[in-house]
């Protein structure tokens, strides 16, 4: 099995700018290919998420995790087959603002905000 060869794309706006419209596109991703064995690949896998509404009035809502790869050409990898949904996130609401600020909830609440601001 060969690699994909990575076509690159000048911009022509500026002879110094370089326009990649995938990420395989890239000069990261030509060092990377010839840093490893030329029998292995670089698979690079995209997780993400987006808050759903659930209902029509807009006061419930999910965060689905998606999984998708970034070998697969964008608009491909757009399609609704070419993703998989992992699982949801808890969404939690505190009652009042003392629930809010109580320590129980913070504790509760920190995973979700560190993993919010990883994305």
């Amino acid at each position: 099995m060969s690699r994909a060869k990575s076509p690159i794309k000048p911009s022509t706006s500026h002879v110094e700018e370089k326009s990649y419209g995938e990420q395989n596109f890239g000069n990261w991703w030509k060092y990377a290919e010839e840093s490893i064995p030329s029998s292995a690949f670089i698979l690079s896998i995209i997780l993400y998420s987006d808050a759903t509404t659930t209902d029509t009035l807009g006061k419930n809502s999910l965060h689905p995790i998606y999984l998708s790869l970034g070998n697969i050409p964008t608009w491909r990898r757009n399609k609704e087959d070419a993703k998989q949904l992992l699982r949801y996130f808890l969404i939690l609401s505190a009652k009042n603002k003392t629930e809010k600020e109580s320590s129980d909830f913070k504790k509760l609440a920190k995973p979700f905000m560190i993993l919010l601001n990883f994305y």
